[in-house]
């Protein structure tokens, strides 16, 4: 019994540690997305990929502060 509890603990471990790790890719490839679309001057869709790097992971201050280069390139300072 303890070993089956400990193997699904350990199977848990991982998958949660890939889980988190796939998230943290996508939320970088949302991220390089969001500032090439800015520096190719279309805000609108960066904007929707910095949204989605916030929404993925909403610790990244990376994606905070693009969004705000894109909020101030549209003249948007609310």
């Amino acid at each position: 019994m303890l070993k089956k509890i400990l193997l699904t603990f350990i199977c848990l471990s991982i998958f949660t540690n890939i889980c988190f790790a796939v998230q943290e890719k996508n939320t970088e490839d949302f991220l390089k997305t969001g500032q090439a679309l800015f520096l190719n001057e279309q805000y609108d869709l960066a904007l929707k990929a910095l949204n989605k790097a916030i929404e993925l992971n909403p610790g990244n201050a990376w994606a905070y502060l693009h969004r705000g280069d894109v909020y101030e390139k549209q003249n948007e300072y609310k």
